[in-house]
């Protein structure tokens, strides 16, 4: 015959049971959260250094063409990553973050918007990615790299334009890579420009 306090206590079980496991589930949706995270972060990582080798490689064409805006002529190069969209003279990555590339002088510049409202808390990962997977190894590509925030303006330089009195680009520690990209957290705006000779 079964009692009353045997119901209670499988009761009692059960619901033990089932905060056990909310608990494990709250935890398995973090760790997947962040292992999305970390997967999109790689996707646009691969994506920027697809891009950034196709203007390296078409670099004379695209001086040739002798224009200012050459969004368009990156479409018909065919190096943009099939992820992004093309609006006129702008691009959106996977993430929506603007990319802005165009031709002032002998210098192809590439803008790179980091920051909308929505990317606020995956803007300090990208960035540090971006800084260490993207451009440091086209350090000696790269003439100079400045990042626009709200209070300031700092300037980077290439491997073969550094100088004692104008910072290199590549010798930033990761902590100062980390406090740059750290910058863009307290930021209204957040952009960073590459220019390569």
């Amino acid at each position: 015959m079964v009692t009353h306090t045997q119901y209670g206590r499988s009761m009692i079980e059960m619901l033990g049971v089932l905060t056990v496991a909310g608990i494990l589930s709250i935890g398995a949706l973090k760790t997947f959260s962040h292992v999305l995270a970390q997967y999109k972060t790689n996707q646009d990582i691969e994506d920027y250094t697809f891009f950034i080798n196709g203007i390296l490689q078409n670099r004379d064409i695209i001086f040739k063409a002798n224009e200012y805006h050459i969004g368009q002529q990156l479409v018909y190069l065919d190096i943009i990553p099939r992820r992004w969209k093309n609006e006129g003279t702008t691009f959106y990555d996977g993430e929506g973050r603007e990319i802005f590339p165009y031709v002032p002088i002998s210098r192809i510049n590439i803008e790179y918007r980091l920051k909308t409202s929505r990317q606020q808390k995956s803007s300090l990962l990208f960035c540090q990615k971006l800084w260490a997977n993207v451009l440091i190894p086209y350090a000696d590509a790269l003439y100079q790299v400045y990042i626009i925030t709200d209070e300031k303006v700092n300037y980077y330089w290439g491997d073969n334009f550094c100088n004692s009195r104008k910072p290199c680009f590549s010798s930033l520690s990761i902590p100062q890579i980390i406090d740059e990209c750290s910058l863009c957290l307290d930021s209204s705006q957040c952009k960073f420009n590459f220019t390569f000779k």
